[in-house]
């Protein structure tokens, strides 16, 4: 599997987001929250935000890059068929800690898939 995020991973979508944060599930963490949707495709399309009341721009786009790159790295380790969102809730996380986070998040929700 490629490590890269292709722009057929990118859930961008305005009609399937609304839909997703209307009807999907959601697990919440103290600095992430995952909302996810099965979308009955092969692979998993990803979104990555933020909540509102972050300082700066420079900020809320660092947060959102590192929270991708997480993704990105461990994409492989979950299961196919999904539209997730990752909300990003507080900023200034260190990186570890936030990663550890995400990934506990996708095996509260049943995603991560045990090879």
């Amino acid at each position: 599997m490629r490590k890269s995020l292709i722009s057929a991973e990118r859930l961008s979508d305005a009609k399937a987001i609304k839909c997703l944060f209307q009807h999907g599930k959601r697990v919440e963490g103290i600095w992430t929250r995952l909302v996810f949707l099965a979308n009955g495709k092969e692979l998993n399309r990803v979104l990555v935000t933020v909540k509102k009341g972050f300082k700066s721009a420079v900020a809320r786009n660092r947060q959102k890059r590192v929270v991708r790159e997480i993704y990105r790295l461990n994409k492989e380790m979950l299961k196919a068929g999904f539209d997730i969102a990752l909300v990003v809730k507080k900023e200034q996380t260190d990186y570890h800690i936030l990663a550890q986070e995400v990934i506990l998040l996708f095996r509260h929700a049943g995603m991560w898939s045990s090879l």
